[in-house]
């Protein structure tokens, strides 16, 4: 394997496979890199959340969210 094809490879190996194939059908392509932000909750960062989520989609990222919301909490 080539030393590029293993960093593809590895970009979201960490996720579930049914979530990167979603992610391959939306974008038409395995991306070869990825962001993954997390917040604490500790403190409001929703500002600079979408200050960021709206530069990547801006230059052709996509974006998801793994906090399920929950009903009635």
């Amino acid at each position: 394997m080539a030393a590029a094809d293993s960093y593809t490879h590895r970009a979201l190996s960490t996720w579930d496979p049914e979530d990167v194939a979603i992610l391959e059908a939306a974008v038409g392509h395995h991306p070869t890199w990825a962001v993954q932000i997390d917040i604490s909750g500790r403190i409001d960062g929703t500002a600079d959340v979408h200050r960021m989520i709206a530069l990547l989609l801006e230059h052709g990222g996509v974006a998801t969210d793994d906090y399920p919301p929950t009903p009635g909490l």
